[in-house]
């Protein structure tokens, strides 16, 4: 008997390739009537397609998902978003969807220009002007047994920078 189960994924891209995360339930790995594809080694897997300009996120779209990101909360209410240093986790996805530059200050002109200079938790470059090491790489490369620090830090920026993405994705889907 086949079954259909619902999982999560989160798409972004970086530079010009496609890059799908899907969250499988912990239960579905443990059957044995499932079969799990893995492709550790990149060298034997297709080239990913290129993705179109059009597939960009536009302004508004980022906007809307910056807002909304604001608003989100875990499971017990607390926000997700609680410190401006996290805006690297926001700056990281949009960077990797080129849809800024690599300059931090161009990023907060970004964020101030879409009207977050107002928003609960305002974007500046002090906060983010010193931020180096894993959190300045490609999400991708975002990985905690490479982190040398604070693990808490680490988890509350992946959790941002895959809410965002999930946010964007959204807003990107609902303008179609």
């Amino acid at each position: 008997m086949k079954k259909t189960i619902e999982v999560s994924e989160n798409l972004f891209t970086r530079g010009n390739q496609l890059v799908i995360e899907i969250d499988l339930p912990a239960n579905l790995l443990a059957s044995d009537d499932v079969k799990v594809l893995q492709a550790d080694d990149t060298s034997k897997c297709e080239p990913a397609l290129p993705i179109r300009p059009l597939e960009r996120a536009d302004d508004e779209q980022v906007r809307r998902a910056m807002l909304r990101l604001m608003d989100a909360r875990d499971s017990e209410g607390n926000y997700l978003f609680t410190y401006k240093s996290q805006w690297i986790a926001v700056y990281r996805v949009l960077r990797d969807m080129e849809v800024i530059g690599k300059e931090y200050i161009e990023f907060v002109r970004y964020t101030r220009r879409l009207g977050m200079d107002s928003s609960r938790m305002p974007c500046s470059y002090t906060a983010i002007r010193n931020i180096s090491g894993m959190f300045a790489k490609p999400l991708d490369d975002w990985h905690i047994e490479k982190y040398k620090g604070n693990t808490g830090v680490f988890s509350r920026n992946l959790r941002v920078a895959k809410k965002f993405m999930a946010l964007l994705k959204e807003e990107m889907q609902s303008a179609r």
